[in-house]
């Protein structure tokens, strides 16, 4: 909530209407790529790290040989992981991340004119 009302007192601080409309626009226009790309990538990326981490570590373990029950358990923990992954892509979760984003642009979007007030309140020219 932060970010985005530092973002809209910049658009409020413009000194004249069109760069305010300038600002505006590519406010929006950031907006729109970071809810259409940015934090799926990121949700997405988040997911999936666990199985990049035991891919990582299968990877940079060498020729290490193991034992039968070393195997299980690799083998159990990579199920596990996977199921992990599997249940977070599915169902509500991710109309869950996009609401959240949603709740902290309208939180900025809330907090911005009790910003601008106190702003105003204590702006001192001297």
């Amino acid at each position: 909530a932060a970010v985005a009302l530092v973002s809209n007192m910049t658009t409020m601080g413009a000194s004249s209407f069109s760069q305010f409309l300038l600002s505006f626009f590519a406010g929006l226009f950031l907006t729109c790529l970071e809810r259409l790309f940015v934090a799926p990538f990121i949700s997405e990326t988040m997911n999936l790290w666990p199985r990049w981490k035991l891919m990582l570590k299968r990877r940079f373990r060498g020729n290490k040989r193991m034992t039968r029950d070393e195997k299980a358990k690799e083998e159990l923990e990579w199920r596990r992981v996977n199921e992990e992954i599997e249940l977070l892509s599915e169902g509500i979760e991710p109309c869950l991340d996009s609401l959240a984003d949603y709740a902290i642009d309208s939180t900025g979007l809330v907090l911005a004119p009790v910003t601008y007030a106190c702003l105003q309140l204590f702006y001192d020219e001297n």
